[in-house]
């Protein structure tokens, strides 16, 4: 299932955030600034709930403490309020990577359908199989 769009935008916080941000990381070496810690924040929900269809709304929640802290780390200034969010967002992809929340659907793509034919004594028998 693919990623739902996520940008700085998506981060909710102020504009002038983002561009204190993304000027702090340029002058540490870190070009792509923000979109560069989103991106991270990007592949590691994606790896964790890989195996699961998250609804947008859950994905989205998930990313924004990870992409703010991944900023906040990279800037090495990381506020408590922003480390406990990233922190109870780690527990809930953990516990999304291992299967404890029953409301999620498994992660497929459409599904196959492979027909079989056989017999059975004189009559052909059709057996359809969706994987």
């Amino acid at each position: 299932m693919p990623a739902p769009t996520f940008n700085e935008s998506s981060l909710a916080v102020g504009q002038s955030w983002l561009d204190e941000s993304n000027a702090a990381l340029a002058s540490r070496g870190f070009a792509d600034g923000v979109q560069a810690c989103i991106t991270d924040a990007t592949n590691m929900v994606g790896d964790y709930t890989a195996q699961f269809a998250l609804p947008d709304a859950r994905w989205l929640r998930l990313m924004r403490p990870i992409a703010i802290y991944n900023v906040q780390a990279r800037l090495e200034a990381i506020p408590d309020a922003v480390r406990m969010a990233y922190e109870s967002a780690l527990k809930e992809l953990e516990a999304i990577r291992d299967g404890k929340f029953t409301d999620l659907l498994p992660a497929t793509e459409d599904p196959v359908v492979t027909v079989q034919t056989g017999s059975w004594g004189s009559e052909p028998r059709i057996n359809i199989r969706i994987a």
